[in-house]
């Protein structure tokens, strides 16, 4: 008697748990066709919607908020609104992913080449003044900045990197970079390495804006094969400084963000 009454609430939580899904599956593709902001509805009126319990709503919807597709908000004008997703917080999970499964950082470099590389192509060709206009801003901000301290090398570097993310319009490879480079920020712990490499991070600056101007007069041909020789060499010596730095230490190198990121800023040299 007990194992059949076992049964049935084994039975019925499974029917529960699919009908959940169900409506989180049809939740998520009507938040999906909205704006961000758009309301999906109250709790009263998306009951009615699908169908369901409020029991069944609540988990339903906890299951598409997880995923940053939906907030809610209290008051008279209350509900559930659409959001999209922010890709710094998709990038940080899926680099807590990488770090878990114990990937090496000489592979997360080898997959970080030819994305960088793509994305500066797709980059050079987009023709959009708001872009044209932002790295003109770029371009005469480190013109006028004889000297940077680390964070403000790292502030400019990490916002030619974000230009070109956008410009490129390519979503998929752009997740894909800010995965990889979280990852590396999380593998191996930030550290002063300017002082250390003051003349190569002087010679970047050079050509991170000669970067920038080859972006901003769209010369394609030249921002490919930059990028490609730069992408190369900068491995080289990331992976050289790595090594080096796991000789004198058992613990994971700290090159920090700057090392990798720096191959772009090289892409104007060639």
């Amino acid at each position: 008697m007990r194992k059949s009454s076992a049964r049935r609430r084994a039975h019925s939580n499974a029917r529960a748990t699919s009908i959940a899904l169900r409506t989180a599956a049809a939740i998520r593709n009507d938040a999906l066709d909205l704006s961000d902001g758009e309301s999906l509805g109250a709790q009263e009126e998306l009951m009615r919607r699908y169908g369901v319990s409020r029991p069944t709503l609540l988990q339903a919807i906890a299951l598409v908020t997880q995923e940053n597709l939906l907030v809610s908000k209290t008051g008279p004008r209350g509900g559930y609104f659409v959001r999209r997703p922010d890709s710094n917080a998709v990038a940080r999970a899926a680099a807590v992913y990488l770090r878990s499964r114990k990937a090496e950082m000489e592979e997360t470099i080898a997959a970080l080449m030819p994305i960088r590389v793509e994305l500066t192509k797709l980059a050079a060709e987009n023709p959009d003044p708001a872009f044209k206009e932002r790295l003109a801003r770029f371009i005469q901000h480190e013109e006028q900045t004889e000297h940077q301290t680390g964070a403000d090398f790292m502030r400019a570097q990490r916002e030619l990197s974000d230009i070109i993310c956008d410009m490129s319009g390519d979503n998929v490879f752009s997740l894909f970079y800010h995965i990889l480079m979280d990852f590396i920020d999380m593998a191996t712990p930030s550290q002063d390495i300017f002082s250390a490499h003051a003349d190569i991070v002087a010679d970047y600056r050079s050509k991170r804006s000669l970067l920038a101007r080859a972006l901003l007069i769209q010369d394609a041909d030249l921002a490919a094969l930059a990028a490609e020789r730069c992408a190369t060499l900068d491995a080289e010596w990331l992976i050289s400084d790595l090594k080096s730095q796991r000789s004198r230490s058992p613990k994971p190198a700290n090159v920090g963000r700057f090392a990798l990121g720096v191959d772009l800023a090289d892409a104007a040299q060639g």
